[in-house]
């Protein structure tokens, strides 16, 4: 799965099209505005690949309360509605989060059924990413500042999805600093940026609902969100797309981005 922020889901292959992240937010605001008097949508539920990232949630934060996906490749026919709608209509009285646990408990369940290879699908509350964001960014500005000065470190003991590890799991990475499998001791401002990435670690729980996984995933524990950190010649490629995303604007993690390639 190449790194290709100009692709999000419901690929045609007749027309070789697809939705865009910004096209199925402006879909989500329009239902909101004009179908369902301010309300944002209860649950949001992407069966398709890769769309469990933080700067998917982001860009929903004011048009879907839940949303459920999986930050991985996922398998065709992994889903299984015919079963999910069974549960659902055994129990009309489930909240958003619970019929999002549902999904992602019977896809991972279903799809492992069918091939082993490890699933994982995440339930978060894109409503309070805010503040979640607002901790990235902190250690965004942090991380930034290492590499301005010439201190950099290597990022250890993580979980990637896709191909060629273009997309890192946010909760392993934020884990791997504030339990040392990073080594920042080379780092001048080492201390701000565990105590960051710490903060976004709790953040992250407040936004997170559930995750549901199975083989490596599980071993792992990952909390099933993911973060791009594509290879640098595509990430110069789709830089001007990735940079108009809310989750760009709102924090500086493309400019580390930039920093971390040598592109300033």
């Amino acid at each position: 799965m190449d790194f290709n922020p100009d692709k999000f889901t419901c690929y045609d292959d007749t027309d070789n099209d697809c939705l865009t992240v910004f096209e199925v937010q402006a879909v989500l605001e329009a239902f909101k505005t004009k179908l369902n008097a301010g309300r944002p949508l209860n649950l949001l539920s992407i069966d398709s690949c890769m769309p469990g990232s933080i700067e998917a949630v982001y860009q929903f934060s004011q048009c879907a309360e839940v949303m459920e996906s999986s930050p991985q490749t996922t398998l065709i026919g992994g889903v299984p509605y015919k079963d999910i709608l069974t549960q659902v209509a055994a129990n009309t009285t489930i909240n958003a989060e619970q019929f999002g646990e549902i999904i992602a408990k019977g896809y991972v369940a279903h799809a492992n059924s069918m091939a082993n290879r490890g699933e994982v699908a995440g339930v978060f509350r894109p409503a309070m990413s805010q503040k979640f964001v607002a901790t990235l960014d902190i250690l965004s500005v942090e991380l930034l500042k290492a590499w301005q000065t010439g201190n950099k470190t290597g990022f250890k003991n993580l979980i990637t999805y896709g191909e060629d590890k273009r997309y890192w799991d946010l909760g392993i990475f934020l884990n791997s600093i504030v339990n040392g499998n990073t080594d920042l001791s080379a780092l001048s401002n080492a201390s701000a940026i565990k105590q960051a990435a710490q903060d976004a670690l709790d953040e992250l729980k407040k936004a997170h609902v559930t995750t549901w996984y199975s083989g490596t995933y599980a071993d792992r524990k990952v909390s099933g969100l993911s973060i791009a950190w594509p290879i640098k010649d595509e990430y110069v490629q789709w830089q001007k797309f990735y940079k108009a995303l809310a989750f760009a604007k709102g924090t500086h993690w493309d400019e580390f981005m930039e920093a971390f390639f040598g592109l300033k």
